[in-house]
């Protein structure tokens, strides 16, 4: 067995040997003799020297011996470094800040020491994972890529007589890996890569420096990707994912691949506290005001009238191009404005056939008929234009005002009732009538916030349609859709209930 065959195997054996390995009792004492027991239980069915430094010589089965220089340098390195446990009672009684940097040290002083031949990585992973289980923390190494643990192990190599140099990348990298929810953020984002299907692109993702910001830091950095609660900023030589809920939902929906962007990486204020949030719709610009007005239906209709009779009128369907333009860019001026500095009266000279001596060929008399057409055409023109950019304005500021709605999150009182069952859900509400109306209200709030399109993705739960149009995470819509139906099918239950007690009510005056 050879080649990738070879590989194959033993990074299966190193995988059952990994997962064994985690599900083992914590050992009762940490130290060296520990680290090599977990590379030879690692590494026993792939290397007859598993478990043995490379500074000792070993005895293979057929007799042949390592040849090792003389150098103390390791065993040095490891005695150092049990000292270092025992006196640091193995890094227990400490907060999660102080044992990040303990713990980064420790690291970093394993790696410079590379006390095994092969494998060292693997067994330092395993190692840190249970010293931290024994501290009472966690560590998750699966959210680090290799570019980044290369960065941070050479960014911390001996330095000017120092064992260890840098250690700031590796303290980044053991506050990611011991944050819960950093680690979410990473695994949620690279979990997204992976799912696309596409092994070159996650392949290419496991090669890049990928990071979670540090809390209350500020970044700025070029918008390069996407998952469903994150986006992934280019940060000098670092990817930073960055959650979407950091962001406002003006932000997010604006937001374009190759964008520049700064963000300060912290949750909005009572973000806890509210269920969808504002979104502050900046006003129209003069250049997209112009741009409806040239989308427009209508308009596009008159246009079209006029380019039919400019051909017939001067032999020239872009004749008046120039004023049609002019009309849709001043239409901020007013009408006034516009009918009396553009007209089309300043091309009578241009009509097309001839006229000699009062008469007119056939041609000429068509033009003069339908210039009559044209002329009123763009009367109208204008009178569309107008209306047009009045009703743009109108509509934007409907938006602008039901989007500055933010609505709250159900008191928990509310929240309780969601989550009882039907039969408990009608005796609390029974019991107060109050929480019924609260929940009425915020169906009737929802209703006034979300477009139709938006309420659509809602009621179907079309989470990241959802997430899209309002500017939220898609995690967040989900909850967002979910509360809202807990809070339709308590409405339709009280409903139907009033229904029935109705109707019952009824028999009995009927009987």
């Amino acid at each position: 067995m050879q080649g990738i065959e070879f590989r194959n195997v033993c990074a299966y054996d190193v995988l059952k040997a990994e997962y064994r390995l985690k599900k083992e009792p914590l050992p009762e004492k940490f130290d060296s003799s520990y680290l090599k027991y977990l590379h030879k239980c690692l590494f026993e069915e792939t290397f007859e020297w598993a478990g043995h430094t490379r500074d000792i010589p070993f005895t293979f089965l057929d007799g042949s011996v390592t040849m090792v220089p003389v150098n103390d340098k390791i065993k040095d390195g490891l005695e150092r470094i049990d000292q270092i446990l025992a006196e640091k009672n193995n890094l227990k009684g400490l907060s999660r800040k102080e044992f990040v940097y303990e713990a980064s040290m420790l690291f970093a002083l394993f790696s410079n020491l590379r006390p095994f031949a092969v494998g060292n990585g693997c067994a330092q992973r395993i190692f840190m994972e249970k010293i931290a289980e024994a501290a009472g923390h966690r560590l998750d190494f699966s959210v680090v890529t290799e570019q980044r643990m290369r960065s941070a192990n050479n960014a911390a190599l001996p330095h000017d007589g120092k064992a260890v140099g840098n250690i700031t990348p590796m303290c980044h990298l053991f506050e990611d890996i011991s944050n819960p929810e950093k680690v979410d953020v990473l695994r949620e984002f690279m979990n997204a890569i992976r799912n696309r299907g596409s092994f070159d692109e996650y392949a290419n993702i496991r090669n890049k420096i990928i990071v979670a910001p540090n809390e209350g830091s500020t970044y700025t950095g070029i918008y390069k990707d996407s998952s469903p609660d994150s986006i992934m900023l280019m940060v000098n030589d670092k990817y930073v994912i960055c959650k979407k809920d950091y962001l406002a939902p003006e932000i997010l929906t604006a937001l374009r691949l190759g964008d520049k962007l700064t963000f300060r990486a912290s949750v909005p204020e009572n973000f806890e506290h509210i269920l969808i949030p504002e979104e502050k719709v900046a006003s129209l610009t003069e250049k997209e005001i112009v741009a409806k007005i040239v989308g427009n239906v209508f308009v596009q209709k008159s246009q079209q009238k006029i380019k039919t009779l400019s051909k017939s009128v001067y032999k020239n369907s872009k004749m008046l191009d120039a004023d049609i333009n002019l009309v849709n860019i001043d239409s901020n001026l007013g009408e006034q404005y516009i009918r009396q500095n553009i007209s089309p009266f300043k091309y009578m000279s241009k009509l097309s056939g001839t006229e000699i001596l009062g008469i007119n060929s056939p041609q000429r008399k068509q033009a003069k008929k339908d210039y009559f057409n044209l002329s009123q055409e763009f009367d109208n023109y204008i009178s569309v234009v107008l209306s047009t950019r009045e009703q743009i304005l109108q509509v934007h500021q409907e938006k602008q005002e039901r989007c500055q709605q933010s609505i709250k999150m159900p008191s928990q009182a509310v929240q309780n009732v969601l989550s009882l069952s039907e039969e408990d859900q009608i005796k609390a509400l029974n019991a107060n009538p109050s929480l019924h109306e609260e929940i009425t209200g915020l169906l009737d709030k929802v209703k006034d916030r979300l477009t139709f399109w938006e309420y659509q993705a809602l009621d179907d739960r079309d989470y990241e349609k959802l997430s899209k149009s309002i500017g939220i995470s898609v995690s967040r819509a989900q909850k967002v859709t979910e509360i809202i139906k807990k809070a339709q099918k308590v409405c339709q239950l009280t409903r139907s209930r009033a229904h029935e007690l109705k109707a019952m009510e009824c028999n009995r005056l009927q009987i």
